[in-house]
């Protein structure tokens, strides 16, 4: 059966944390974030800090242009291919840590249990979307994931939104990705600005296609046919 892979081309994350910002590195970040924050009482004139703690919402997007895939196409079968950043103990958002090592623990914070979601895009992304700002989705085709710790990527069956986008059923725009409500579950995944190009996310696409055949059109023409003309003598 033949194969097309599909990498993205573009990628964005926006968050609650940066409500009217974008973040846009080598990563994707997807999930909730413990953020903790110290609010000052006064208390006979004296400051006294409280600990609070909320979750900061992470959703991230990915484009994919699908203009490749041929038209004649059909029995498709599609997965979305995520390849994981090991996420480290009190790491800072904006690093460019690149001494990872895939066969350390650094995957024990990539709960298998935790629930995350993928919706297709109904408005396009930009770089100037924000978490104030964010393009609407189809939730009629929600997909869930759970991550394996255990690989290095996470390979999702999205056949049903990829059909949709090249029957037209629906447009594509994109897709959108977010964790389970009110849990601590932030993970990372390398974008499209990753350096390793065999890292960027990518839909393979198993298809077969029709044969086309070329319809036989019957021709006619007339002809007729003229007397000899013979040339006079001189």
């Amino acid at each position: 059966m033949p194969c097309l892979d599909i990498p993205a081309t573009k990628s964005l994350t926006v968050s609650s944390k940066y409500p009217n910002s974008n973040i846009n590195n080598k990563y994707i970040y997807i999930g909730n974030e413990c953020s903790v924050k110290y609010i000052c009482y006064l208390y006979n004139d004296k400051c006294i800090y409280a600990r609070n703690e909320c979750l900061a919402k992470y959703i991230s997007y990915l484009y994919f242009d699908i203009s490749s895939i041929p038209g004649n196409i059909k029995n498709i079968y599609a997965t979305l291919v995520l390849f994981k950043k090991p996420i480290l103990c009190d790491e800072i958002l904006y690093d460019e840590d690149d001494d990872y090592d895939y066969s350390s623990n650094n995957y024990d914070k990539h709960k298998f249990n935790n629930r995350y979601i993928i919706y297709p895009l109904s408005e396009y992304f930009s770089d100037y979307t924000t978490y104030k700002n964010r393009p609407k989705y189809d939730c009629s085709l929600e997909k869930s994931f759970f991550i394996n710790e255990k690989n290095i990527c996470e390979e999702i069956d999205i056949t049903p939104i990829v059909s949709n986008w090249i029957s037209g059923k629906i447009p594509n725009k994109g897709l959108m990705f977010k964790g389970e409500k009110k849990i601590k579950n932030l993970t990372k995944f390398f974008s499209v600005l990753n350096r390793d190009i065999k890292e960027i996310p990518f839909i393979k696409i198993y298809f077969e296609t029709e044969k086309c055949f070329i319809p036989f059109t019957e021709l006619s023409c007339t002809y007729s046919l003229f007397p000899q003309i013979k040339e006079k003598e001189t």
